[in-house]
């Protein structure tokens, strides 16, 4: 859907016009006998509105699924709801006149806390024909980009088009967010519309239909006893394809064209970054009052990788969490609601389950002493005569949880461990949480290959180059001429699948994730002489079989395993990368 806003235009006098102004009540009414300020001449339009009412257009979760869209408008976004933007006074339109000059307003008013404006045209009411065309265009181009492809005219005109020149807009790539649940910077990182403005005799009316898009990030921390400690501090925003752009042609009938050929490499953007302003990350719950992130993105359907940073100022440990959404739809003039779950390294879960295994009983958390092995063993721990959210029911084959929903299935695993060149690596740098706060430590674990560099490897082997991400979900084929298996519905032939490491550390990093060593945890327990918390990595897959047990991943120095085990077993529960 797109968002319009509704503009009355009233032709005042040429002469000098005289009103009252005052920005406080009071003082407006001991000075009503003074003499009014002079105000700027020219043709004005009262703009009685807020600038844009988005709708919804795209609700999805943390693992891309739609949730629904709903059409319902508020003052303050809601997730799930729509979102007004306010006129600022950096916020400027341009309007075509009779003779197909494009002329921009000169002077802006906002009033009514951004809800009307006023823009003032240079010249008279009669260089403006009936029906003229209107444009809102970005009001922070940069500097250099207007110099050199608009001549300081902010009018372009791009290879695609070849028309004659329209005002120039733009997406920033660079959108930092300093107060929650805002979106009053729109018009700085690229909010534009076009209309029609119609003549009466009196006034023009004319209506902005927007051709920007949206997004709202709402990140939140399901662990109350980590999401109180934790802050957000960055949001860095990747796309598969163009997401922003320093310069945009935007066209009389609200076409974007972005620049092509040499122009593109520099000025087009396929990630959107943001400091963020230390965000509260305490609800574990989706809450746009206290979690909200506004981005304008370029318009299109965008494979999205969302990089969140949090920090815990107590114990001074920052770390990125990644989250990917393919497929999110951006429609011009629409909002995209985006969830994300921010829970890092550390969290134990039985196998579907709501809650983490320790949520609420962190003080319970057994330590563990130089031999692997819990010290102390909890009374606490979830069972089915008394369950709650941390424990899940055993018979249910697909996951219902989000977060279960986004391990890798048993199709995936199998990519992984054929072609994910694992490494098994001793001492390595990881965050973790643990008692409600981050903490870095080092641990012995495993490396991966990236799933999509293992994606980009196989179409260098023989394996389609229409390949996807998809397709590695739905089945797994171990070499290009192989038979498709679907693991995730059949299991493996003998009911496990062992696979010998490489050791030490991969070359290239920046293509590879790294697993560390976790233990078990089982009736109250954490680590065990058996399964050393130092020396064995436990990662649940979110493929489950009959009989109460699901697939996890198994490590240890020199071989990785994947196997059955009982879901009630508690273990690491962690999208791969």
């Amino acid at each position: 859907m797109t968002f319009k806003t509704y503009i009355k235009a009233l032709w005042l006098l040429l002469a000098v016009g005289v009103f009252s102004a005052c920005s406080d009540n009071d003082m407006a009414t001991q000075n009503e006998d003074k003499k009014p300020a002079q105000e700027v001449k020219g043709v004005q339009f009262v703009i009685e509105s807020p600038k844009a009412s988005a709708k919804v257009g795209y609700v999805a979760d943390e693992d891309g699924a739609l949730l629904g869209a709903r059409t319902r408008t508020t003052i303050s976004h809601t997730f799930g709801g729509g979102a007004d933007v306010l006129w600022t006074n950096t916020d400027k339109i341009w309007v075509k006149d009779k003779n197909g000059t494009w002329q921009q307003s000169i002077a802006t008013v906002v009033t009514s806390g951004g809800k009307h404006a006023t823009f003032t045209l240079p010249g008279n009411m009669s260089d403006y024909n009936d029906n003229c065309s209107v444009s809102l265009v970005s009001s922070d181009i940069k500097s250099s980009v207007l110099s050199t492809y608009t001549s300081n005219t902010g009018l372009y005109t791009s290879a695609a088009s070849g028309t004659n020149p329209t005002p120039a807009t733009g997406i920033a790539n660079i959108q930092n967010q300093t107060d929650v649940n805002k979106f009053d910077k729109a018009g700085q990182w690229g909010d534009c519309a076009v209309g029609k403005a119609r003549h009466n005799g009196t006034k023009f009316s004319l209506s902005l239909e927007h051709k920007a898009a949206y997004l709202c990030v709402l990140p939140r921390c399901e662990n109350p006893a980590l999401g109180r400690n934790i802050k957000l501090t960055h949001i860095k925003i990747e796309s598969d394809n163009v997401i922003a752009s320093d310069l945009i042609e935007l066209q009389e009938d609200g076409t974007l064209n972005l620049p092509t050929a040499a122009a593109a490499s520099s000025l087009n953007h396929k990630t959107i970054t943001a400091s963020v302003n230390n965000f509260p990350l305490n609800t574990d719950v989706t809450n746009a009052a206290t979690n909200a992130c506004y981005f304008v993105v370029y318009p299109g359907t965008h494979n999205l990788t969302i990089r969140y940073t949090i920090k815990d100022y107590d114990t001074n440990v920052e770390t990125t969490l990644t989250k990917k959404v393919n497929n999110v739809v951006c429609n011009a003039g629409s909002i995209a609601d985006i969830t994300a779950n921010i829970m890092p390294l550390g969290f134990y879960y039985i196998w579907d389950a709501r809650r983490d295994y320790w949520d609420g009983i962190e003080s319970e958390i057994p330590v563990i002493d130089s031999d692997g092995v819990g010290t102390t063993v909890s009374s606490n721990y979830p069972r089915a005569e008394s369950p709650d959210a941390r424990w899940s029911e055993q018979t249910h084959l697909q996951p219902q949880t989000t977060l279960f929903k986004n391990l890798p299935n048993l199709n995936e695993m199998m990519w992984y461990f054929y072609h994910g060149d694992p490494h098994f690596s001793y001492d390595q740098d990881v965050v973790i949480a643990n008692r409600g706060h981050l903490h870095k430590t080092t641990a012995h674990g495993v490396w991966f290959r990236k799933k999509s560099v293992i994606l980009a490897y196989l179409k260098t082997i023989g394996y389609p180059s229409t390949m996807t991400e998809e397709d590695m979900k739905q089945a797994f084929w171990e070499t290009p001429s192989s038979p498709h298996r679907d693991y995730h519905t059949l299991g493996p032939v003998y009911g496990y699948f062992h696979w010998s490491t490489d050791p030490g550390v991969p070359t290239n990093q920046d293509d590879y994730f790294f697993l560390p060593t976790s233990g078990l945890s089982d009736e109250g327990s954490l680590g065990s002489y058996s399964y050393p918390y130092h020396q064995f990595g436990f990662y649940w897959t979110s493929t489950a079989i009959e009989s109460g047990k699901a697939f996890m991943l198994r490590f240890s120095d020199g071989h990785i395993d994947l196997e059955q085990q009982s879901r009630v077993q508690a273990c690491y529960a962690y999208p791969f990368e």
